[in-house]
């Protein structure tokens, strides 16, 4: 008899063991639920602004070490680095975009990115943290004149502007032209 009672009871344990995991699955599926039609962003520092980079394109953060400027180059070309025996251009985010630099901070991040064609280094202020962006929050308008509103999907209502990340890395203007003479922009002795 006392077997029997032992059996009933773990079958009990049982279902209610199977009762809560149902629950938290349950909750699980509601909780991923929220977060359809939202990502998760890096935000940084550009001349003083707050951008969001969408995480699915960043590859590495670290602090700039061994640059290496390149003459004959457009002024947001701020140079080269050697990443694990790959080497990466270096693009200054906030002059490329046409963004004053800002006077009380100087760009010491690299923001590495990149998709399975090409790979390459945004050198910024700054690096804060990842934040989850609703897409129904972030307002489709930007201030007029904002320098990077070509690459701008819009603006939170805490004034984080949100970029069109693959639209920037795909950017044939990153690319640099072999032939001096028709790099725009092109500086030389910019060390």
């Amino acid at each position: 008899m006392n077997e029997s009672a032992g059996h009933k009871n773990d079958r009990e344990i049982l279902r209610e063991r199977a009762k809560n995991l149902a629950h938290r699955d349950d909750l699980l599926f509601e909780e991923e639920s929220r977060h359809i039609g939202a990502r998760d962003y890096l935000i940084i520092t550009l001349s003083g602004e707050k951008f969001a980079i969408e995480t699915g394109f960043i590859k590495e953060i670290r602090k700039v070490e061994g640059l290496t400027r390149i003459p004959c180059t457009p002024g947001w070309m701020a140079g080269i680095v050697s990443l694990r025996g790959y080497i990466l251009q270096v693009v200054d985010l906030s002059l490329y975009l046409g963004l004053s630099r800002s006077g009380k901070n100087s760009a010491d991040e690299l923001v590495i990115v990149g998709n399975e064609d090409i790979e390459f280094c945004l050198l910024v202020e700054a690096v804060h943290d990842v934040r989850l962006i609703e897409d129904s929050k972030i307002s489709r308008q930007t201030e007029k004149g904002f320098a990077g509103a070509a690459y701008c999907a819009g603006i939170t209502g805490d004034r984080v502007f949100v970029f069109q990340t693959e639209k920037l890395i795909n950017d044939p203007g990153l690319e640099i032209d072999e032939d001096v003479v028709s790099v725009p922009g092109a500086v030389s002795g910019n060390w």
